[in-house]
């Protein structure tokens, strides 16, 4: 049970600190989207294997970790923001 708490700790902060990290770096759209598919897709994987989360809690969790990362993308460029 404690590594299963450790690997779901650790997936949870790579999730958070690498879109920082690779967005900050470069201004690629297509990095930018890749980054963020990829980042999501661990995000919902680790939450689904992780912890008994009904579906219903893990898409809201799953669209609240999208929001963050849209905004902080969009705040890091404001020329690429959404509807400019």
């Amino acid at each position: 049970m404690a590594w299963r708490r450790f690997t779901f700790a650790i997936l949870s902060r790579l999730t958070i600190i690498m879109p920082m990290l690779i967005i900050i770096i470069g201004t690629s759209p297509i990095k930018t989207v890749f980054v963020v598919l990829v980042l999501i897709f661990i995000f919902i994987v680790s939450i689904a294997l992780f912890s008994s989360a009904k579906p219903a809690s893990l898409l809201t969790a799953t669209a609240g970790y999208a929001v963050v990362l849209m905004v902080f993308i969009s705040n890091t460029n404001p020329k690429r923001a959404v509807g400019s």
